[in-house]
């Protein structure tokens, strides 16, 4: 049986056999053939270790190869490709966006960690004294993971998701929370720069901190998005002036 297993490969599928059987294939070739590895002589188990280490230096060699790579690689189903893969605890981790920092980025953002924890030293609470902010645009488009957008249906109903509107719109929508306070969300002017922003922090700020403890607003250290546009030198100097 082992012979025949060794000498029916995948070749001997049609070039015009339908994706499914080719999938039916694979899984009942790899389930035959784990069968008689099990079953089977010294040897037998032999070969099987090394295909399980052909799968792992497959991964070794390449960690960002897709399951379905490697199964076409060593012509295996993808099943036994994962069972293989968890068997050895690995995990498919997803990747994370990260800001794109310059070189001289790196110590700057190592001179405010120290500050951070230099005015933790001195005031175990100073966090809850810092108003974080931030500002997000809202589109017409949104973001689409189509990834994770499906339709069930005995048939193809070839469903669709309008995109790229031909008339479109964005709205600016500022938030900020102190301790245990949300404040906002407050909307901005289409087109924001330093002096909108500048006109947001002079005239709304304070307004959107009525319910904010008088004793708190006078400790207050307000944390800039830190956008060139937004955090420059009036902006600074105002919020120290006021909150500091």
């Amino acid at each position: 049986m082992q012979e025949q297993l060794n000498e029916c490969t995948l070749k001997d599928i049609p070039k015009d056999a339908d994706r499914w059987f080719e999938r039916l294939y694979r899984f009942t070739h790899d389930f035959v053939k784990l069968e008689v590895l099990c079953l089977g002589s010294g040897r037998a188990s032999a070969r099987n270790l090394e295909l399980d280490g052909q799968k792992l230096r497959a991964v070794e060699q390449n960690p960002r190869a897709s399951v379905r790579r490697i199964a076409n690689q060593l012509e295996v189903s993808r099943m036994l490709v994962w069972r293989v893969l968890k068997e050895n605890f690995l995990h498919p981790y997803h990747f994370q966006k990260v800001q794109s920092l310059q070189p001289q980025d790196y110590p700057l953002r190592m001179d405010f960690c120290q500050l951070m924890l230099d005015f933790h030293h001195r005031n175990i609470d100073f966090v809850c004294t810092i108003l974080f902010t931030d500002e997000v645009t809202f589109t017409r488009d949104g973001i689409l993971n189509l990834h994770n957008m499906h339709q069930w249906s005995d048939e193809n109903p070839h469903p669709i998701i309008e995109s790229h509107h031909q008339q479109t719109f964005l709205v600016n929508v500022w938030g900020g929370i102190v301790g245990d306070h949300l404040l906002g969300p407050f909307f901005l002017p289409r087109r924001l720069g330093a002096r909108e922003y500048l006109n947001f922090l002079q005239t709304h700020l304070f307004d959107l901190m009525q319910d904010v403890q008088i004793e708190l607003r006078q400790r207050l250290w307000y944390l800039h998005e830190g956008a060139p546009g937004l955090a420059n030198k009036l902006a600074v100097s105002l919020t120290r002036f006021k909150c500091g």
